[in-house]
């Protein structure tokens, strides 16, 4: 019944993306290993073998991985599912072929949870993954109306309040705004100690935010 719901409703989604943060604004991660991508926010690769992306994803999202590097993965998944490349040639946006490739890697990232909940492993990377990705897709107008903050969120409560799942809960919030935002900011900031590159994204992203 999901599945058929979730695919639904990316046959029923609107336009390309306007700029929205998530898609639009790069997460540092330093030489961290990543989809292949090129210079600039939109800089999907036009030559990118996108019949390799969903297993590439998987293989990359291991649950080591840093969260940063997660949410960087998971905006050039997007990118690519989507079929949006801003440049001469590329794909087709929303093509068959797209909306495939992005309820297909929402699925099978969905499936890890299922897994993971069916052998009481309680894993926060997987609830972080879709969550994140579902909230990626709807500021790329691939989806609307799916709960990813609500996933993300439960991963944050899953790790324990993990540093980086809080500037995850910040970055997701940001727009459209949640009343939740300020506080994801706050703690965020106060449990960055000693993260050099968490910190250097959220003096990007929140550097200019006022403190109440």
């Amino acid at each position: 019944m999901l599945s058929c719901i979730v695919y639904a409703q990316l046959l029923t989604s609107g336009d390309a993306l306007g700029g929205p943060p998530l898609i639009s604004h790069p997460i540092q991660i330093g030489n961290a290993r990543s989809l292949p991508f090129g210079n600039g926010p939109h800089g999907a690769k036009s030559d990118y073998d996108r019949s390799r992306l969903i297993e590439q994803t998987l293989e990359l999202l291991t649950p080591d991985m840093p969260i940063l590097v997660r949410m960087e993965t998971l905006r050039r998944a997007t990118l690519y599912a989507s079929g949006i490349y801003r440049g001469d040639g590329g794909w087709k946006n929303q093509s068959e072929e797209s909306w495939r490739i992005a309820y297909e890697l929402l699925s099978r990232l969905m499936a890890r949870v299922l897994q993971a909940n069916a052998g009481d492993s309680k894993s926060a990377t997987a609830w972080f993954d879709v969550g994140y990705l579902m909230a990626c897709y709807e500021q790329a107008n691939v989806t609307k109306n799916l709960a990813g903050y609500e996933f993300v969120k439960k991963a944050l409560a899953l790790s324990g309040n993990d540093a980086e799942m809080e500037f995850a809960c910040a970055v997701v919030t940001v727009w459209p705004k949640n009343a939740e935002h300020r506080q994801h900011v706050q703690r965020a900031k106060a449990a960055m100690s000693g993260n050099s590159l968490l910190a250097a994204n959220f003096q990007e992203r929140f550097g200019g935010e006022k403190a109440q």
